[in-house]
């Protein structure tokens, strides 16, 4: 490992000691009624007119409380504890307004977010079809976070993906099945995913904490935290 890359190693280890829930601060435009419960939480684009006939409730912002790599600290994880505010605030939708992504210097999400109350009626519209029926996509990638760390990641037994800061790479799957990921540090991490034909699937390549020096982290992600991810790649 280079003289940057073991500094790196260095903060990741320090900044993995630590895990905690996010922190999280809210501010309410209207009390909703009582009986204004929301079993699910829609993310709604910012530009969608459904968002002309609802209600405005409030906003959320959430920022995790340490430079941590844990799953506390991923997007995935972060949108779980806004739908879950969202709902006790009587709404069943969140805008993102602000997203702050990880850098070089820290490996987390933030977000600022307004609190929607949709109309009963709102269903959101489908796409139609498959995109790619003959194949399934799987995309890694990889945040700016930690760009000395760099490593390899095999799909079964074939190597995919060389994994380093602020990258992406589709790999495409013309058989439905269950495959491995995995890569290999100080120790082996692997995780295993079901593959449909037609269906993209996210994995978020990672460092997380060892003893020498950081290991891989894999995590397979939403399609909308992954689809955000790539698209800004």
């Amino acid at each position: 490992m280079n003289k940057t890359g073991y500094f790196d190693g260095i903060i990741a280890i320090v900044c993995l000691l630590v895990s905690c829930s996010p922190k999280v601060s809210s501010n309410m435009s209207v009390v909703p009624s009582r009986n204004a419960t929301s079993d699910f939480v829609y993310i709604i684009d910012p530009s969608d007119e459904v968002l002309e006939d609802s209600n405005h409730i409030g906003t959320i912002s959430i920022t995790p409380r340490f430079l941590t790599t844990t799953r506390k600290g991923s997007f995935d994880k972060i949108l779980e504890t806004a739908k879950s505010h969202a709902m006790k605030m009587g709404g069943n939708a969140i805008v993102i307004v602000q997203h702050t992504y990880p850098d070089y210097y820290k490996s987390t999400h933030s977000i600022k977010a307004d609190v929607f109350r949709l109309p009963e009626a709102y269903k959101p519209i489908k796409e139609n079809g498959l995109k790619h029926p003959e194949y399934a996509s799987v995309w890694f990638f990889r945040y700016p976070w930690m760009p000395g760390c760099t490593y390899n990641v095999y799909l079964g037994n074939e190597l995919v993906y060389w994994s380093s800061a602020n990258t992406k790479t589709e790999v495409k799957i013309l058989e439905a099945g269950e495959y491995v990921v995995w890569a290999k540090g100080e120790k082996k991490v692997s995780i295993s995913i079901k593959v449909e034909k037609g269906h993209d699937y996210y994995i978020e390549t990672n460092i997380s904490s060892g003893i020498l020096s950081p290991n891989p982290a894999l995590f397979l992600v939403s399609d909308y935290a992954g689809k955000d991810a790539c698209n800004r790649m």
